[in-house]
């Protein structure tokens, strides 16, 4: 009887705020209220198997994700256009909703309302950008509290619960908004290395589990982004991936099949030719989308060298001198290749005295002429 009367008090509180039109109120002060207590009534009613309170619970989430859609469809380039536009009470509703995601973060609170909240995350991704500081800022903090959650133990029936975040994040890199590709590598970092034992449960050799191959190939997607700070995100993101699941090139584990493709696929990347400067604009958008290609290339291969902070595997000296011509490129591809060696020489110079018989005298004379290059500049 006592968990009836609770869970009528929480559908009446929600009745109430709908009928009083509260759930996008104008006032800061009322908006985070009102976000407090829809996370507490979803907290304290919604229960699996107790139809009255899912389906209530439900159905606002879809309320609010169809209200939010305008969030979404506002131009990549101009955020705050599409604030103005859409009107000042999407973004008060977008605030509950945000206030309303963050309390149900904490901890592994995401493992029992993940499914239930899930369909406002797309808004939230794009809510980051927007021209309201309040919006902006606290939807950065939910995303980055739901990138933590505790996603592995969601009750989501036949697909994981990781696989359905993974699958979103993946649909959300194809956005128009250049700021919201960068967000999803931002979230692969932190979701991929905490939930590795879910994504990679075991040693991958023919066929990698679902989670990971979609990882995978979103982040090699975006390693030829237009944008370099996506393209960057990306690499930041594959090595985190490379450092936390088996498979990945380490002494170890080896490298598996999927790896060794891919590995293969960034090489040929990091060689694209990049066509002579011209005027036509057609040539210009080609020059664009190679040099691109080739930069992301580069981010890959020092994704996958920067995966063995301290070991040298058999396939890492190709690898890495394979990049000495690179370090030639103009910026930003020469700089991100420059990088790679210093990194290197950095994190190995301890056991160098080791590491340098895996080298062919070819091989460390190039070392010696990049590592010199990059310790005079310094």
């Amino acid at each position: 009887m006592e968990g009836e009367w609770g869970l009528d008090v929480g559908l009446w509180s929600i009745k109430k705020l709908k009928d009083n039109g509260l759930l996008s109120h104008p006032f800061k002060q009322v908006r985070s209220e009102v976000g407090n207590i829809l996370a507490a009534v979803t907290r304290s009613a919604f229960r699996p198997g107790v139809t009255q309170s899912n389906t209530v619970l439900k159905e606002l989430v879809q309320t609010f994700a169809e209200r939010l859609q305008s969030l979404m469809t506002a131009k990549a380039s101009g955020a705050k256009e599409g604030a103005e536009a859409k009107g000042r009470e999407v973004v008060s509703l977008a605030n509950v909703a945000v206030q309303w995601m963050i309390p149900c973060a904490y901890y592994s609170q995401t493992a029992y309302f993940g499914d239930l909240l899930f369909p406002l995350l797309p808004a939230v991704l794009h809510l980051q950008q927007n021209s309201d500081a309040e919006a902006a800022g606290r939807a950065k903090f939910c995303i980055g509290a739901w990138s933590w959650g505790a996603w592995s133990l969601a009750p989501s029936g036949e697909q994981s619960a990781v696989n359905k975040v993974v699958v979103l994040l993946r649909k959300m890199s194809k956005s128009d908004n250049w700021h919201v590709r960068k967000s999803v590598t931002k979230f692969l970092t932190i979701l991929v290395p905490r939930h590795a034992l879910i994504i990679c449960p075991g040693e991958v050799k023919e066929n990698p589990p679902p989670s990971l191959k979609t990882v995978k190939s979103t982040l090699v997607n975006l390693l030829s982004d237009s944008q370099v700070e996506v393209r960057e995100g990306a690499g930041s993101a594959l090595q985190a991936m490379l450092r936390s699941t088996p498979g990945s090139g380490g002494s170890a584990g080896g490298m598996s099949k999927m790896s060794s493709k891919m590995q293969r696929k960034l090489y040929k990347m990091s060689k694209t030719t990049i066509p002579s400067y011209s005027k036509d604009e057609k040539q210009q958008a080609m020059r664009a989308l190679a040099i691109n290609k080739r930069h992301g290339g580069v981010l890959g291969l020092s994704a996958f060298i920067l995966s063995q902070p301290y070991d040298v595997p058999e396939w890492l000296p190709h690898t890495l001198i394979g990049l000495a011509e690179n370090t030639r490129d103009a910026v930003p591809i020469g700089t991100s290749a420059k990088k790679v060696f210093q990194e290197f020489m950095r994190t190995h110079q301890d056991e160098w005295h080791v590491f340098e018989d895996r080298f062919t005298e070819d091989q460390l004379d190039t070392l010696r002429d990049c590592g010199s290059s990059l310790t005079y500049f310094a």
